[in-house]
């Protein structure tokens, strides 16, 4: 009878033994024993005093996540995440995005942040991110250089003074006779002009004033 008790009591240990002997303290089964892995975008982080710098990556187990981890003791940086609390049970697969302001009196130029992932079945991995204070944040500054101004530069020909300009217009006209009288002009020319002549005379005349009155302007122009 006592024999019967102890090979019962034998069978029950080892039953016991077969369901509890491939699971963790949890009561998490191991699907494949293999350690997490993690991918994250960065592994250098550039920032700066007073700002904040995130970490960025993706985390995967297929026993499941248990905790992750973010540890630099210089940063006064220790944060646990808990996916199992968050969540009521591990993930398989974790976007992980974690951000942290370094304190505005950081004087420090760089540091080391540990990334710690735990599956539940009690087995880890770390990657190291370092970050480094010195970014650049300063928006970019453009010196407009000077609008260019018109050359104001007179010309060499009319570059003497006014008194030393020498206008000659060529004209030549046969003996005319002119007089001024009570502000009126009187022209006598010879028998000889016929119609013909005088109209181009008096057209060659009113082409050489003209263009007496364009260069006095442009002299006025460059002298104002």
């Amino acid at each position: 009878m006592n024999k019967r008790r102890l090979a019962f009591l034998m069978l029950c240990m080892c039953v016991i033994v077969s369901f509890t002997g491939c699971s963790d303290d949890d009561g998490y089964k191991d699907v494949d024993g293999q350690s997490p892995a993690i991918a994250l975008t960065a592994d250098h982080i550039q920032t700066a005093a007073g700002r904040q710098f995130t970490i960025e990556g993706t985390v995967t187990d297929k026993d499941g996540i248990s905790t992750i981890g973010l540890v630099c003791a210089d940063l006064y940086l220790n944060k646990t995440i808990d996916l199992i609390e968050i969540y009521d049970e591990p993930l398989e697969t974790y976007e992980l995005k974690y951000s942290f302001k370094v304190q505005a009196n950081e004087i420090g130029e760089q540091f080391t942040v540990k990334v710690i992932v735990t599956d539940v079945g009690g087995r880890s991995v770390s990657h190291d991110v370092l970050v480094t204070l010195d970014g650049d944040f300063e928006n970019p500054t453009f010196t407009a250089s000077p609008a260019e101004q018109p050359s104001r530069e007179m010309p060499a020909a009319l570059k003497k003074k006014p008194a030393e300009q020498n206008l000659t217009l060529p004209i030549t006209l046969p003996t005319i006779g002119i007089s001024v009288r009570d502000n009126a002009i009187s022209c006598v020319a010879p028998r000889s002009l016929d119609a013909k002549t005088l109209c181009s005379l008096a057209i060659r005349l009113l082409y050489n004033i003209h263009r007496m009155v364009k260069a006095s302007r442009l002299v006025a122009a460059y002298l104002t």
